[in-house]
């Protein structure tokens, strides 16, 4: 339908009646007076406009080439550290836990752990598997280029839907401000070590990116695609990262308990309802799948699981995790914190539902990822990079609004110029120690002839395995039905993909994860024929095991006798393959082993 003002004539007054025309008004034409007033002060308005365009061209142009000149510097940062450590040394032992699970679902067509075994909620998120059983076809089964491309893939794609979120979030006028924020941050932290840590971490974050964007677009301009969209995804984010699904609830939630209108509170009764319902699905399919409705690291890493020793050996690590972090990624912090705290009741009574939803899940995930997860495996403080997409959006959207409560001038002003200017050489001054140490970085991998190398087999060989898993290789040489028993169990889990690996943590284990680690049930249940000592850290378990009885049966290597880093061994002497395995024992150091 056109608009009313477009309809009416040129010379309509302003109230939209329009009178009938007059005889001057159909016979004569505008006077030559005003025609030469009306030139005079088009020339006028284009001379003022000329005159202005020069003295702010220069200035405008310098300010996108210093931003631009930031943005690739930063970029360029991520770039170098990811090229500089794409090989297979960098893959944390953790990734190969997600490259069995593939392999099985290829061979078994089960979500297992062991080869022909029960179906196993082992992994945190299920969902990477999407990722995982596709590139390890697509690699010829080589895990280890599988699973860093499993994290570089998405990670290039985290790139691009951060900038877009900080650029939905913090809208036209402070684009700019928040993607180059949002740049620094990453450039200066351990971002880049998770597009090659072959870690699900990069995926997690492209969902969480995704689910801000669809739910501020949402808040902005409501629609039904948007609302069912919203809810679809929610309702997938504990396959992602059961963490997410906080965000999920919440988000919906403030659209119904502070909606400003009767069409957003409808909408978000129809998210939130979809995202529960979805929910409730997925805990009731894995419930009868894998007879529990919660990944097995959840019931051992929210408690004291394995006892006071491990307690009080990670005592105090989530806090050393948490300060580089935050020295990473304060900065998002401060628009937020600054609108909050200068006015909170203003803060609740104009701020949108979501930005309100997403103050409490960075609160309540910030708490609990600190002051109650016991963080397994968090290497570059990994169990912190969730928060990350929500503090891009809190950040982006919190700067808009202060924005708009600075004063105006009314003639332009070159103060602002100088003072984005000084941010930006700020920010390059920040991120060139970084970008001198990556490019040495690098330089040193292509000189050493590192990158691009992915052969497993050959990495066992190098002295970081070999130190940790004494004669790892040897006994992967050994038949598919030895069992291997060990805390530490990715490398090793993918290296014997075929054979039974008893996960003593539990992670992967059902029997040691809803109650304590046994060694009854692992010496009656699987007997196994190798056992590599738990490691250092877990105390009583290794207690458990030199206690009881049955470890009589077998010969007893301590990490002295054998010099390795970690873990002594023990193989048991009824098994049939005892011979062989003692000859591996007692076999003197290859010229190669523990060498590149």
């Amino acid at each position: 339908m056109k608009n009313q003002a477009d309809a009416l004539p040129e010379d309509a007054p302003e109230d939209g009646r329009i009178s009938e025309p007059g005889p001057s008004a159909v016979d004569e034409g505008p006077s030559p007076e005003v025609e030469s007033s009306e030139r005079d002060a088009e020339r006028g308005d284009a001379s003022r406009d000329a005159d202005a365009r020069p003295r702010r061209a220069p200035i405008e142009r310098a300010l996108r080439a210093l931003f631009g000149l930031t943005i690739a510097a930063c970029i360029g940062v991520i770039a170098l550290k990811v090229i500089a450590h794409f090989d297979v040394r960098t893959l944390w032992d953790d990734a190969y836990i997600f490259q069995r699970y593939a392999h099985n679902v290829l061979h078994d067509g089960r979500i297992a752990w062991n080869p022909g075994g029960a179906p196993t909620y082992g992994l945190t998120s299920l969902a990477f598997l999407v990722v995982n059983v596709p590139l390890l076809v697509a690699t010829r089964g080589n895990m280890s280029l599988a699973a860093i491309l499993s994290s570089l893939l998405p990670g290039v794609a985290l790139i691009v839907l951060l900038a877009w979120l900080a650029k939905e979030a913090a809208g036209r006028r402070m684009a700019g401000v928040a993607i180059g924020l949002v740049f620094v941050c990453l450039a200066r932290s351990t971002f880049a070590d998770h597009f090659v840590s072959g870690m699900d971490t990069t995926f997690g974050l492209c969902f969480g990116a995704t689910y801000l964007i669809v739910a501020h677009r949402l808040s902005t301009a409501p629609s039904k695609r948007l609302v069912w969209a919203l809810g679809v995804l929610g309702g997938m984010s504990f396959l992602i990262r059961p963490e997410l699904a906080t965000m999920a609830v919440l988000v919906p939630l403030s659209f119904v308990v502070f909606s400003r209108s009767p069409e957003e509170r409808r909408g978000g009764v129809v998210a939130l309802g979809v995202t529960l319902l979805l929910l409730a699905v997925h805990l009731a399919a894995c419930r009868l799948y894998f007879g529990t409705a919660l990944p097995l690291p959840f019931w051992v890493k929210g408690t004291e699981h394995y006892g006071a020793g491990f307690a009080r050996a990670y005592r105090g690590d989530n806090t050393k995790l948490l300060i580089p972090w935050l020295g990473s990624f304060w900065p998002l912090f401060v628009p937020t914190a600054v609108e909050v705290l200068s006015s909170p009741r203003a803060f609740l009574k104009k701020a949108p539902a979501i930005d309100k939803a997403l103050v409490v899940a960075v609160i309540f995930l910030l708490g609990y990822t600190w002051l109650v997860m016991t963080q397994i495996m968090a290497q570059a403080q990994r169990f912190y990079y969730p928060l990350v997409p929500l503090l891009i959006y809190l950040a982006s959207s919190s700067l808009t609004r202060l924005w708009a409560l600075a004063p105006r001038q009314a003639a332009p002003s070159h103060t602002g110029a100088l003072v984005a200017a000084g941010a930006l050489v700020f920010a390059l001054w920040d991120v060139a120690p970084s970008f001198t140490t990556a490019g040495k970085d690098l330089l040193g991998a292509a000189l050493g002839g590192s990158i691009g190398r992915f052969d497993m087999q050959k990495h066992v060989l190098e002295q970081g395995p070999q130190g940790y898993w004494f004669k790892l290789d040897r006994f992967a040489a050994l038949p598919d039905d030895t069992v291997i028993a060990t805390t530490e169990v990715g490398l090793l889990g993918a290296l014997n993909s075929t054979k039974t690996v008893v996960d003593l943590a539990g992670l992967n284990e059902p029997r040691f994860a809803h109650s304590r680690f046994s060694a009854e049930t692992l010496f009656t249940v699987w007997k196994p024929d190798i056992i590599y000592m738990p490691h250092p850290d877990y105390e009583e378990m290794t207690e458990g095991i030199q206690r009881h009885p049955a470890l009589a049966d077998y010969d007893v290597y301590t990490k002295g006798q054998i010099q390795t880093s970690s873990f002594g061994v023990a193989i048991r002497k009824s098994s049939k393959y005892h011979a062989q395995m003692d000859a591996i024992v007692k076999e003197r150091r290859r010229p190669g082993d523990g060498k590149r």
